[in-house]
């Protein structure tokens, strides 16, 4: 049996950082050998969980981190130019983060602090999606959000 796998993340948070990994040769399920490290992106020193989520799609990477003051989410946006895993623009989602998908020039993030599709019940946590597009010069840009009609 073969595992058909091009790229393995390993999470290291307690340093801050994640280490990426990709197969040299076929990997067999059985006996994972040929295993080897292909990058080591280092997190902001004022955050911290760098890679608590990721994504990736292609050449593009999303990662999640903390910020140390505050606990609120950044996502540290990278794209793979030659071998080389680049930072470009990071995200700060308004109202917190909790899933996200990424695909092509898209990214999908679910945020479960917002409170206004719900308004006459204090903290309600009814959520909201913003739909984020990658725009020329590595931008993420707010394209849309969409809450729930019924609060729930």
């Amino acid at each position: 049996m073969q595992v058909r796998a091009r790229l393995f993340v390993v999470l290291v948070m307690s340093v801050a950082a994640m280490t990426l990994f990709a197969p040299s040769q076929n990997v067999c399920a059985e006996l994972p050998d040929g295993i080897v490290e292909v990058a080591r992106i280092e997190g902001p020193p004022d955050h911290k969980w760098f890679g608590r989520s990721i994504e990736m799609d292609g050449p593009r990477m999303v990662v999640e981190a903390r910020r140390n003051s505050d606990e609120s989410p950044s996502l540290f946006t990278f794209e793979k130019r030659s071998s080389i895993w680049v930072e470009t623009e990071p995200i700060h989602p308004p109202e917190g983060s909790a899933d996200m998908a990424l695909e092509g020039d898209i990214l999908i993030v679910g945020s479960n602090g917002a409170n206004d599709a719900c308004p006459d019940i204090p903290n309600c946590d009814s959520g909201a999606v913003y739909v984020y597009k990658r725009t020329p010069g590595d931008l993420w840009t707010i394209a849309r959000r969409i809450v729930p009609a019924d609060g729930q």
